[in-house]
């Protein structure tokens, strides 16, 4: 279990890499745009030179195109993450059955097997005593019918 809780929580951090990723490639444009329109920073409104304007226009080009390769490696990293994860889910499903059989099938059947012996071994018990009790009676009448016959 200790196996899957860290595939989900690897998994979950995965996830939450590339969401962040995502979030910063779609401010990348808009940044752009604002910066071209307006000569200002996207984020603080600090006017912009056209030397500043330009600079900050290409440093959002670089990181975005990084962005996106780096993206790229966050995806697979998710993806093989999930994957993990979903085959140690049906794992767990599995060995949760399994512990459940151990502790409540298994017991159960045994419980029933010994109750089963029991009423097999009393009802033999007293098959035995009707087989003995009347074997005295079986002889009498042979031997009656021997003596009548005979």
């Amino acid at each position: 279990m200790k196996a899957f809780d860290l595939a989900k929580e690897k998994r979950d951090v995965q996830k939450s890499k590339y969401n962040i990723a995502d979030g910063m490639k779609q401010m990348f444009d808009p940044f752009e745009r604002v910066a071209r329109a307006h000569h200002v920073c996207p984020c603080c409104e600090r006017p912009f030179s056209a030397e500043e304007e330009d600079e900050f226009v290409k440093k959002q080009r670089v990181k975005a195109a990084s962005s996106a390769e780096h993206m790229k490696v966050l995806a697979v990293e998710s993806s093989s993450a999930e994957s993990l994860f979903l085959q140690l889910d049906k794992l767990r499903m599995v060995y949760e059955e399994y512990v459940k059989i151990g502790k409540e099938t298994i017991p159960l059947a045994e419980k029933n097997l010994n109750e089963l012996t029991e009423e097999l071994d009393q009802k033999s018990q007293a098959l035995d005593d009707v087989i003995i009790t009347s074997e005295p009676i079986i002889y009498y009448y042979v031997r009656l019918d021997d003596d009548m016959n005979g």
